[in-house]
């Protein structure tokens, strides 16, 4: 799934996707148990691209870890969902939420 220049909403739903947003501030969602997407040109909030990662449906006390690039959920009932963000070892706590 490819956006534009705007800020777009990128959401892969099922299966394993590839997400690019393009120039603009994007969102791009991960829901819980959806496969395993994977996001090209992730640019943080902090940074000028202003990307933010919207984690949905994890439940209260989700948690967030890493190996590398490939991020992973464990969410409230302990299902784990993995997310690959190309070339991103770190996130602030501006570059994603939980809702």
């Amino acid at each position: 799934l490819i956006g534009n220049d705007a800020a777009n909403v990128i959401n892969g739903k099922g299966g394993n996707d590839i997400l690019t947003g393009g120039r603009g501030n994007d969102t791009f969602v991960i829901e819980k148990g959806l496969g395993h997407d994977f996001i090209t040109d992730f640019e943080g909030a902090m940074a000028s691209g202003g990307d933010v990662i919207q984690f949905k449906g994890f439940g209260a006390g989700a948690t967030l870890g890493h190996d590398g690039d490939v991020w992973f959920v464990t969410a409230a009932d302990e299902s784990v969902t993995y997310l690959t963000v190309e070339n991103v070892t770190a996130l602030q706590p501006g570059d994603y939420v939980f809702v």
